[in-house]
């Protein structure tokens, strides 16, 4: 398991890159940290949960602290977390 990482997201002819930070895993959700120029967002998912009740083919649900501007682009950076986890 990775514990820190940069993912990219293509959006609109612009390219973002943002640092991934795994803050703590407890029994029923890993808690992420992306950290960018002028903000930090914290990324809740209940992965463990799902590998833990042998639910591999479940999506998983993410949980956002913080603002972003755009839905469509949480949507990128939660599809780009899950391919480098």
């Amino acid at each position: 398991m990775k514990t820190n990482f940069d993912i990219i997201i293509l959006y609109d002819t612009q390219r973002y890159k943002y640092h991934i930070d795994l803050l703590q895993v407890t029994r029923t959700e890993e808690i992420y940290q992306l950290t960018a120029k002028n903000k930090t967002l914290i990324l809740k998912n209940n992965r463990p949960i799902l590998k833990a009740k042998r639910l591999k083919h479940w999506q998983m649900t993410w949980k956002v602290e913080g603002q972003i501007w755009n839905v469509h682009f949480q949507e990128l950076i939660c599809k780009a977390i899950e391919k480098e986890i």
